[in-house]
């Protein structure tokens, strides 16, 4: 009977070393199996472990010792969700919405002049009221001028590129816009 239990145990110090290894440091598999650490010990002195010192008890069951304590150390060392207290809800800032119109810019090509709409101090849309000039270059010019605005929230953006004076007069527009909101 004592050749078993110590097969036994010598199973399941193997079974601990082997959990060891795998799990990276003995600390964390005697945190596993419910054990002291050597970590968490205040007096300095490591703490030897069963396992360790070879003072186990034959009359004890290692392995059903080490999967008691590895479930209910798992369970006791898994972080718990915190329910939040229970508040008085608060009312979110309403969102201001303000919208300008910015003077009619004169330039080479025509008339400039933006409607401009900002939410909760970012720009959310760019109209034109008046336009460029006619074509479908136009259209897609403005377009883009329009998201580069929303964008940069604002008239910091680059040029156009063979649209400079387009560009430098919608930004001039866009600023006269953004002035009055």
């Amino acid at each position: 009977m004592r050749n078993q239990a110590r097969a036994l145990i010598t199973v399941a110090t193997m079974g601990v070393l082997a959990a060891s290894y795998q799990f990276g440091t003995s600390a964390q598999t005697g945190l596993l199996l419910g054990m002291p650490s050597a970590t968490a010990n205040t007096s300095g002195s490591p703490e030897p472990t069963a396992a360790a010192s070879g003072s186990a008890t034959p009359s004890a069951t290692p392995t059903a010792g080490a999967t008691a304590g590895a479930t209910s150390s798992a369970a006791a060392t898994a972080p718990t969700a915190t329910k939040a207290p229970n508040t008085a809800p608060t009312k979110a800032p309403v969102a201001t919405v303000k919208t300008a119109t910015g003077a009619a810019i004169d330039y080479k090509y025509g008339t400039v002049q933006l409607k401009v709409t900002q939410s909760s101090g970012a720009i959310t849309d760019v109209s034109v009221l008046v336009g460029f000039g006619s074509g479908p270059q136009y259209t897609d010019l403005i377009a883009s001028l329009a998201q580069y605005a929303v964008a940069a929230n604002g008239s910091n953006f680059g040029n156009v590129s063979r649209a400079t004076l387009t560009t430098n007069a919608f930004k001039q527009a866009l600023d006269s816009a953004i002035a009055k909101l």
